[in-house]
């Protein structure tokens, strides 16, 4: 398991309870209480908010939260998904900036989960083709709406 994998690990631990003990940590995670000392001091070091001490326990202190490492095949498949289906109703630089967001997640995915999900964006892309974009707030009327009626406008998200 890759370190960043295993940091992830006892913070979830800690999270969950009022206070976790090195040895609760170390039965849980399969290691010894030396590596889960290392490893807490390793993340309180590096500004995840961890209070308490080798021999006395360990808690998360309120308000912090950690987002997930990585995501499943079928959660990347589902972005991917997502960002092909609104694509056609955004704005030009909103569109611009998921496909930004779009390409940094495939980029970081393990193999397989790549593999599946461009394999999506490639077969999502062929069926809905390229579709031309309004520029940001443009308006789709050719004049200015009366008083009580409604213009449709392609607005950001």
């Amino acid at each position: 398991m890759r370190r960043a994998g295993r940091l992830f690990q006892p913070v979830q631990l800690i999270r969950g309870r009022r206070l976790s003990t090195a040895a609760f940590l170390a039965q849980r995670l399969e290691v010894s209480e030396r590596t889960v000392c290392r490893d807490v001091a390793d993340l309180m070091a590096q500004g995840v908010p961890i209070e308490g001490e080798a021999g006395v326990g360990y808690r998360m202190r309120s308000g912090f939260d950690l987002p997930p490492l990585m995501f499943a095949k079928d959660e990347a498949r589902a972005l991917v998904a997502s960002v092909r289906l609104a694509q056609p109703r955004l704005d030009v630089a909103l569109g611009g900036h998921a496909e930004a967001a779009l390409s940094k997640i495939l980029a970081v995915l393990p193999p397989a989960a790549r593999a599946a999900a461009e394999s999506l964006a490639r077969s999502t892309r062929r069926r809905s083709g390229p579709t031309p974009r309004r520029a940001s707030g443009s308006s789709t009327c050719a004049s200015p709406p009366r008083r009580g009626t409604r213009c449709g406008r392609s607005t950001s998200i």
